[in-house]
């Protein structure tokens, strides 16, 4: 009888072993997951900052876009410059936010 429990003690903690085993391996690739992770939050907030600059701005960029590709192309460079430059003026005026890279 001794034995018996003696053989079910034993295997009981070679079972709990092997959980302990598992369960620290676990934590270990949880560990690293989140470490991974954390990089990622800092590109993220990046990314969002980028994009909510230029979500900003398509509006005007695609108005001193559109009237370059569709107005200026037949005119001399000096001529479209100058055509561009009142586009800007306007886009100021109505306060239209821009990124001024033409």
């Amino acid at each position: 009888m001794l034995e018996s429990d003696l053989e079910a003690a034993v295997r009981k903690k070679d079972e709990l072993e092997k959980k302990a085993r598992e369960c620290e391996n676990r934590l270990e690739r949880a560990g690293k997951l989140i470490g991974g992770l954390g990089g990622e939050r800092a590109r993220w907030g990046d990314t969002i900052a980028m994009l909510t600059v230029n979500i900003e701005h398509v509006v005007g960029d695609v108005a001193v876009a559109a009237g370059a590709i569709a107005y200026t192309g037949p005119f001399t460079s000096p001529y479209r410059k100058k055509l561009n430059a009142e586009w800007m003026e306007k886009l100021i005026e109505f306060k239209v936010l821009y990124r001024n890279k033409i």
